[in-house]
């Protein structure tokens, strides 16, 4: 799984990478590009080869200078990361851009079902590059491809398509991150209107969907569909820069998959700057397994850097109930279990607990159930 312009295969054909999918399973994916641009005459993106000439001219070109085509940071601990270098040179009139992309993923089963992709661009050119509208497009294609529907959340601005009748799983989504993380559109895309016949996007049309111009949040029409998360930045001229954050999430259901983006939200938190030699670290709050629990349950985490660490366990009322580490960790990932009892030994009753955990200045709570 090594994004570039286009991802999760190298080139359409789908003769490198392994695609996104169900893990054992197949990919689900077609095709899926980092889309960007300010109208119709400059509009860059690597998905849909074209079955005409000069139909499509794929502008994104990665450079071999400074991070060649894509790098693998990936460490000692579970993450996996990759980093490349792309640029618009591909386009006509290039202005010109630069995007540094860097690409999270874990392999631990409790954070597993998603992949957090950061974008940092820069404007080399002479002239400030305002109302550039990011994006990324995905033409997922689950079960059948022409019987998935999909729809959205505005509030987690996620965009979404799964296998069949609403509620039926698989559930794939393109989630925007960070903090404001208000989204441009959340749409779905017909293929059969925008794609069928020449095999590619008209520009306009891909700047429609950028701009919210057309936008259609959900669907439960069978149709093969695609989905395009998209949202506004600004470059000021110059080396002026800007930075979004994407996340490709999956679900058994719908619960599940909305539950991801809130665990790549709460993942994505680059302490420290990311280089070919350090890759920026990620603070991480698993989900607690198993859950709901009786009478123990485990406690995944991880933190970007050496120093105090505190997680408790608190009930509804915010009153902390167990403290289950205040001391001093170092960097990576760990683990710890809570046997159900508060701070002074007694069992705790039934019903839902928030865990907490707070380092290096950042907060992250998530929700479990004890039983009985």
């Amino acid at each position: 799984m090594r994004p570039i312009g286009i991802f999760y295969f190298m080139s359409q054909e789908g003769t490198e990478g392994d695609g996104m999918g169900v893990i054992g399973g197949g990919s689900g994916l077609f095709v899926g590009s980092f889309w960007a641009g300010t109208d119709v005459d400059y509009i860059c993106n690597r998905d849909y080869a074209g079955v005409y000439p000069g139909v499509e001219t794929l502008e994104w070109e990665v450079m071999t200078e400074p991070n060649g085509r894509v790098k693998d940071l990936t460490t000692a601990t579970n993450e996996q990361v990759f980093s490349s270098t792309f640029s618009d040179s591909g386009h006509d009139s290039p202005k010109p851009l630069t995007v540094d992309l860097m690409s999270y993923a874990y392999s631990d089963g409790l954070d597993n079902k998603f992949v957090i992709l950061e974008y940092n661009l820069t404007n080399g050119g002479a002239s400030a590059l305002n109302n550039l509208y990011t994006g990324i497009f995905c033409d997922f294609d689950l079960a059948s491809s022409g019987a998935n529907v999909g729809g959205s959340d505005e509030t987690l601005n996620v965009t979404y398509i799964n296998g069949g009748a609403a509620g039926v799983g698989p559930y794939f989504g393109i989630a925007l991150l960070g903090d404001p993380n208000t989204s441009t559109n959340l749409t779905l895309m017909d293929n059969e209107t925008y794609v069928y016949g020449t095999s590619s996007i008209e520009d306009g049309m891909k700047m429609r969907h950028l701009r919210g111009n057309i936008s259609l949040p959900s669907s439960e029409t069978p149709a093969d569909w695609s989905a395009v998360t998209s949202k506004q930045v600004n470059l000021a001229a110059s080396g002026g820069t800007a930075k979004v954050v994407y996340a490709l999430v999956y679900g058994e259901d719908l619960a599940d998959m909305l539950a991801q983006v809130e665990a790549a939200n709460d993942a994505y938190n680059p302490t420290t700057p990311a280089d070919e030699d350090t890759p920026a670290k990620l603070v991480r709050l698993g989900q607690n397994h198993p859950n709901p629990f009786n009478p123990s349950t485990n406690i995944k985490f991880g933190v970007a850097q050496d120093g105090h660490v505190e997680l408790g366990v608190y009930d509804l009322s915010g009153r902390r109930v167990r403290t289950l580490i205040s001391s001093f960790r170092t960097a990576g990932d760990h683990q710890i279990s809570w046997d159900g009892k508060d701070d002074n030994g007694s069992q705790a009753p039934s019903g839902m607990y928030f865990y907490k955990l707070n380092t290096g200045g950042k907060t992250i709570s998530r929700k479990m159930t004890l039983v009985k």
